[in-house]
């Protein structure tokens, strides 16, 4: 596919770019990119999030494809972008944990709420330091996004930033501490211990 117009010199001739190519964004609770540096743009069935491209992300990125571990898949762009920006494919319907409620006291079978969603997480996390042995780095809810219609599926955002280390104390209260700056009615406790069993139930057994 050819590109759909003329290069752009920053971000902003970027934004203007896609939206005269027909990209749009998608509502704001959806919006992997609100708050950072990246574009998230929806065009009929495809989405794409456009960011600034670190040498950490491009080391985690083979890291995690090489030892066949989900990720987003890094494209050739549509249109011309400015160098140093790398293009990632979205589902259609995916969102940041960060725009999401985890009021759930307690597991509900039959239904993906806040503990289905730790156990998602501590799957994720645990697959990624067994095949690896990295964790992602000050770990964050608007780093992790769940696909929907895909069983769930939960997925780091880039840029990534994987590093060696196996500090699970520490993921584990970052997540604790945006659960209750996030949402700070509820309580987490029940939430954030079932994190850590899960954890260790992963760590222990076999979870390819």
């Amino acid at each position: 596919m050819g590109p759909e117009a003329k290069s752009p010199t920053d971000g902003q001739s970027l934004i203007q770019n896609l939206k005269d190519s027909g990209w749009v964004k998608p509502d704001f609770g959806f919006d992997l990119g609100r708050q950072t540096q990246a574009i998230d743009v929806l065009k009929e069935d495809k989405r794409l999030l456009f960011y600034p491209t670190t040498p950490t992300d491009s080391e985690s990125y083979r890291l995690l494809v090489d030892n066949k571990l989900p990720v987003f898949p890094i494209i050739d762009p549509p249109i011309i972008v400015p160098e140093g920006i790398t293009t990632i494919e979205l589902p259609p319907i995916v969102r940041a944990l960060d725009g999401l409620e985890f009021p759930d006291q307690e597991p509900k079978p039959g239904y993906f709420g806040s503990f289905e969603m730790m156990d998602a997480i501590a799957h994720l996390l645990t697959r990624i330091y067994k095949k690896t042995g990295t964790q992602p780095d000050n770990l964050k809810l608007n780093k992790l996004a769940m696909e929907v219609g895909n069983k769930d599926t939960i997925r780091l955002i880039p840029p990534l930033n994987l590093v060696p280390q196996a500090d699970w104390a520490k993921v584990i209260n970052d997540l604790k501490e945006d659960l209750d700056i996030q949402n700070p009615q509820y309580n987490h406790k029940g939430q954030i211990e079932y994190l850590r069993e899960r954890i260790a139930h992963f760590l222990k057994n076999d979870n390819r």
